[in-house]
């Protein structure tokens, strides 16, 4: 049997294995790097707002195709030896059954490697799929399929247990299918999310949204205006902050940028002395909520959901108080640029790229340097197909 490539140790914690993927992730997404350590604050936010989802999801439907690949380990009775491997292979064959039946192949994992993807949907979707009740078995993917006869044995195998009111498999699922949804499946993952979300945005959004609803940020759709006070509350707090961070980003792209023309290399894309004058524009007109922001609230927000993010305190409260104070002054501030670099070598150490030409010449990309949303693209995504879903046959 061909030896799997495998995280078992990050199948566990289900509060932690979203900020494991998404890590994992960025060493293969250009932008979202985190070099000055904003990453914890950013995703406390991101776990309040939405839960279950992350950065690497694509479509609501994986989870019911994840829960059905394990569910089938038990209805076709398989050796616990083989259950691992029977499951990737399962998944694999869905790759191919979608890219078979799908005319939209827009969220399909592993469309390019195919047989060659190491993070299959299983590794993506595991956390969520139990942050919403969909499986009540407490353990990782490979536990799962070590347990298969056991579970028999002690008679602990119920599916109606495990997988509660999961939906049937559809016929044919690997031979051909696609990401979108029934009205039933819709309708189970849109229960599923109300009932163990509740007091959330995701809830909200799921709950009382429009599938003909659009905006580009979560603080800017409908739903959040009617929202109960502490999710308001939470998302005026991420807004101010992702605004007033985004400036820190675009400064250390700048100086990136400037950086590489000193080595001889080409600079980065964008102009970040235009990107940064729509910074100073977009602060000065938030002045008067960025001079009464209650900075105390928003670390109990931040602290309350990961207390590791007081780490990262100093730092994020020094520049707050440099881009409230005077935006301007400090883009124009040599310490302020010292302060950025020395930030880099802390949070990066030999990969800091200011300091490294080394570092710049292995990877000569910008780092992070778009206004944070906080996984607002997964979440419309993942919400839009259980809308669409609930208006099949309507």
């Amino acid at each position: 049997m061909a030896a799997v490539s495998t995280f078992t140790w990050l199948d566990h914690r289900d509060d932690d294995q979203q900020r494991i993927r998404d890590a994992l992730a960025a060493f293969d997404q250009p932008g979202i790097v985190d070099p000055l350590g904003l990453g914890v604050v950013r995703d406390a936010f991101s776990d309040t707002l939405f839960p279950g989802l992350s950065t690497v999801q694509t479509r609501a439907r994986y989870f019911l195709l994840v829960p059905w690949v394990y569910r089938e380990l038990d209805r076709r009775k398989v050796a616990a030896r083989d259950g691992a491997q029977q499951a990737r292979t399962w998944e694999l064959q869905l790759i191919e059954a979608l890219l078979d039946g799908s005319d939209d192949k827009e969220g399909i994992i592993g469309r390019n490697s195919r047989a060659a993807t190491k993070q299959l949907p299983s590794f993506i979707y595991w956390g969520g799929i139990a942050r919403f009740g969909i499986r009540r078995f407490d353990g990782s993917r490979q536990e799962y399929a070590a347990s298969l006869e056991s579970r028999r044995r002690s008679g602990t195998a119920d599916e109606r247990v495990l997988w509660p009111g999961l939906p049937e498999l559809p016929d044919g699922l690997f031979e051909s299918t696609s990401l979108a949804l029934s009205a039933d499946e819709a309708e189970f993952l849109r229960d599923r999310i109300v009932t163990t979300t509740r007091g959330r945005f995701l809830e909200l959004l799921v709950r009382d949204g429009d599938p003909e609803q659009r905006a580009d940020a979560p603080w800017e759709h409908p739903v959040a205006a009617s929202a109960p006070a502490e999710i308001r509350e939470q998302l005026h707090h991420a807004r101010l902050f992702a605004t007033c961070v985004w400036g820190a980003e675009l400064l250390y792209n700048r100086e990136l940028s400037r950086a590489l023309v000193a080595d001889g290399q080409a600079p980065l894309q964008h102009d970040y002395d235009v990107l940064l004058d729509k910074w100073i524009d977009t602060l000065d007109a938030m002045a008067a909520e960025l001079h009464s922001w209650e900075l105390d609230r928003l670390w109990d927000l931040v602290l309350r959901k990961n207390p590791r993010a007081t780490g990262s305190r100093t730092f994020v409260d020094w520049w707050l108080a440099q881009a409230i104070d005077d935006p301007r002054g400090c883009l124009a501030s040599d310490e302020v640029r010292r302060r950025v670099r020395r930030r880099e070598e802390m949070v990066k150490g030999p990969r800091a790229k200011l300091a490294s030409r080394s570092a710049r010449e292995r990877s000569p990309a910008a780092q992070g340097g778009s206004l944070m949303r906080f996984r607002w693209n997964q979440a419309t995504r993942i919400v839009g197909d259980i809308h669409e879903g609930l208006r099949v046959d309507a």
